[in-house]
Formats: structure tokens, C-alpha cells, sequence
């Protein structure tokens, strides 16, 4: 895929790096983000702020993700993850790259700080560039175990600097190598295996929580739902037959079980549609009284071709007491 242009404005300003890595702000604590994107293939996770526009890209041993709050990726704020797959990469190598991809002339960068060993990175390195008008922020690091090359950066105007501060040293320091197997929501007492190149963001419905995940290799959406109080299994099927926009005929109960994987009762459904398709759990944590929905839905292709790699995400569902 061509990789999408954006045009950067340099800028003059006084970015917080003192906070990253080993130097928390309090003000950095205090910012919070509703999204998470993840990559397998690439091994690394970043957050996304709320309302972000995003493209997922590959280009040879390039990929990653651009997101952006504007209409336009050189409006509001701009941030990236991008990987770099390939074996004895040097640092010049990492940083003529980095130089092309975030379009900011070599002369407006400068050295930061560095470090070794933290967040699943074997050395990262902080740089900025400055400029009248627009600040950019970058992080460059190697993964601790692979021969996987990182380029974080986030750029927006000096004013957004100083009232998103928190915000925008917070995301730096959510950029990670050292990926957990599971998405924990601890509040409502489950956590999401994650699996792909996935982008994750959590929202309430109603009564209902949210956590809603794209998948970008097979085009596939992962819905999971959390109701704390009394609802009844045919309000339940119903929210998932609205949320999921597959019809009520469609759906098949195929599998059913009591006390297991922390569920007081579970079942599994699944539906065949004329273009889409899905797989769904239906369940009780044991501990608590919370309800769950999650249903998984593509294409009626990629779910004979995936249908197995679906079944096994919802056994690696975990419930927590």
C-alpha cells in the first residue's frame, strides 16, 4: 500500500522528555486513553487518543499505523508507530528512515536522551525537532529480542504542546516491545487474548461495556460486551443480534457448559449470513454478576478460512474472580 503523505510544519518549543521512561509525570498519570492498537507480526502496542483518525500500512519491511485527530494528517495532532523488520539494521539506517517517513529536514532534529532495557526495547533513544510554530517528539529503539527496529513519533503545534502535555508524553510512554498476552479490563472482570494486528478501543453502550477490536490482516471485528447487574439470557441475544447486524434466524446455539474458565453457565453460537458471518459466547462470570457477550464477525470467506483461529480466541478468554 502506498504510504499515505502528510505535511509537517517545523516548530519551536520545549518538549517534555524529562517524564519519559523512568520519569513519570504526575501530569502524565492523569492522562487516559480509550484505544490500544497492537501488533503481532511487528511486536509492539501503542494507545490512540479519543476520536483518532488512523491508516494501517505495509510497505516492504515497513509497517504500522499513522493516527491523526484532524481532517487532515497536518491538522491537530499526529502520532506513529512504525516498525522495521529487518536483520543488522544500523542506527543511520534507522534514522535516514525515520527522516523519510516523518518528512522533518534532518538539520531540525536533535538528541534528547537514551536508554537500555525498559519497555521490551534493548536501547531506545528520544529526538525532537523544532520549529516557530510545531513541535515533534520521536522515539527510535530496537526490540530486546528481535532484529525489530522502532520510529514513534507524535508532532502537533506548540499550543497543543502546552495544553496536551500529559496527553502527548503519556502516549509516548505507552509505546512498547514487551507485549502481554491479554487485554485486561479489570473493572468488569475479563481480559482479551490478543491476536494480529488489532486496534482496540473501549466505549459504554447503555448499560453496556464495550470493547470493540479491528483486526487488519483478515478484516475481522471483535466485539465484547459486559453487563454488571440482572439481565436475562433473551436481552442478552437480543443486544448481540443488534450489535452485530446479523440476523436473528441466523443464529445457532452449538455448544453449551456450566462452572468452567470462571463462567457460572456459557454458550457458544454461531450464524451464517448471506455476506457475513459469526461466532459469539454467551456467559456468567462465577464470581460476580456480570454478564458477557462477545461475538466475532467477517466475511462468510475469511470465516471458513479463519473459523478455527476464531473458535480458539474465545476458549483463550479469561474471567477473573
Amino acid at each position: 500500500m502506498k504510504r499515505p503523505y502528510f505535511i509537517i510544519l517545523l516548530c519551536c518549543v520545549i518538549l517534555p522528555c524529562s517524564s519519559l521512561f523512568g520519569h513519570k509525570s504526575k501530569k502524565a498519570k492523569q492522562a487516559k486513553f480509550n484505544s490500544v492498537f497492537r501488533s503481532d507480526k511487528y511486536s509492539f502496542e501503542m494507545a490512540i487518543p479519543q476520536m483518532f483518525y488512523f491508516d494501517f500500512y505495509e510497505e516492504k519491511h515497513l509497517g504500522g499505523l499513522l493516527a491523526w485527530n484532524g481532517k487532515e494528517k497536518k491538522d491537530g495532532i499526529l502520532i506513529a508507530g512504525i516498525a522495521y523488520n529487518k536483520a543488522n539494521c544500523t542506527k543511520e539506517e534507522l534514522y535516514k528512515i525515520a527522516l523519510k517517513i516523518s518528512e522533518v529536514p534532518e538539520v531540525n532534529w536533535s538528541f534528547e536522551k537514551s536508554g537500555k532495557k525498559e519497555n521490551g526495547f534493548a536501547w531506545w533513544e528520544i529526538w525532537s525537532a523544532e520549529g516557530k510554530t510545531h513541535s515533534l517528539l520521536g522515539l527510535l529503539a530496537k526490540h530486546a529480542k528481535k532484529n525489530i527496529y522502532y520510529i514513534f513519533f507524535v508532532y502537533a503545534s506548540n499550543t497543543t504542546w502546552i495544553k496536551k502535555e500529559a496527553m502527548l508524553t503519556k502516549w509516548m510512554e505507552s509505546c512498547r516491545a514487551d507485549l502481554k498476552t491479554h487485554y485486561t479490563i479489570s473493572k468488569h472482570k475479563f481480559a482479551l487474548p490478543f491476536q494480529g494486528e488489532i486496534l482496540m478501543y473501549t466505549a459504554q453502550k447503555n448499560k453496556w461495556f464495550a470493547a470493540i477490536g479491528w483486526e487488519n490482516t483478515t478484516q475481522t471485528l471483535y466485539a465484547c460486551y459486559a453487563y454488571q447487574g440482572k439481565v436475562s439470557k433473551e436481552e442478552i441475544y437480543q443486544f448481540g443480534i443488534q450489535e452485530s447486524g446479523v440476523g436473528e434466524k441466523y443464529w445457532e446455539e452449538v455448544d453449551k457448559g456450566e462452572n468452567d474458565n470462571g463462567l457460572a453457565w456459557w454458550e457458544v453460537h454461531a450464524a451464517v449470513g448471506k455476506k457475513e458471518s459469526l461466532i459469539a459466547l454467551v456467559g456468567k462470570n462465577a464470581h460476580h454478576n456480570i454478564y458477557y457477550l462477545f461475538f466475532i464477525k467477517t466475511t462468510n470467506q475469511n470465516y471458513q478460512k479463519y473459523g478455527k483461529q476464531y473458535a480458539k480466541w474465545l476458549e483463550n478468554l479469561k474471567f477473573l474472580k
